[in-house]
């Protein structure tokens, strides 16, 4: 099948596998996909800075940031491994500086509270 390249304005044969659908205007097709994809992909402002609950359907209901899939421990050994929080964040660019700051608090108060139950 042979179809017109809308980028290059060149016909180009379909490869191995591909299908044309005609009639459809295909760069109203990739900008309504890229609105979609960067409206799943942003996060609320209220989700910024805290840490999620636990969802079992989430990372095995490992505890995450809000709105990222990202758990707060990844982020504590990253600290804990000497990664500064601007280099956690070029590692997880979803994150900012709150998120960072706010995982790693979440993850000193759960080892507190951990030795708290080990020594009791």
């Amino acid at each position: 099948m042979i179809w017109k390249n809308p980028k290059t304005g060149r016909f180009e044969q379909a490869s191995d596998g591909q299908q044309i659908a005609k009639g459809y205007p295909l760069t109203r097709i990739v900008s309504t996909l890229q609105r979609k994809v960067t409206s799943i992909r942003s996060r609320k402002a209220a989700d910024r800075g805290k840490v999620g609950e636990p969802d079992r359907r989430i990372m095995s209901g490992a505890r995450c940031i809000r709105g990222t899939r990202i758990p707060t421990e990844t982020i504590a050994s990253f600290a804990a491994a000497g990664y500064s929080v601007e280099q956690i964040i070029e590692q997880y660019p979803q994150l900012d500086a709150p998120d960072v700051s706010a995982a790693i608090r979440f993850e000193e108060r759960r080892t507190e509270q951990r030795k708290k139950r080990r020594a009791a």
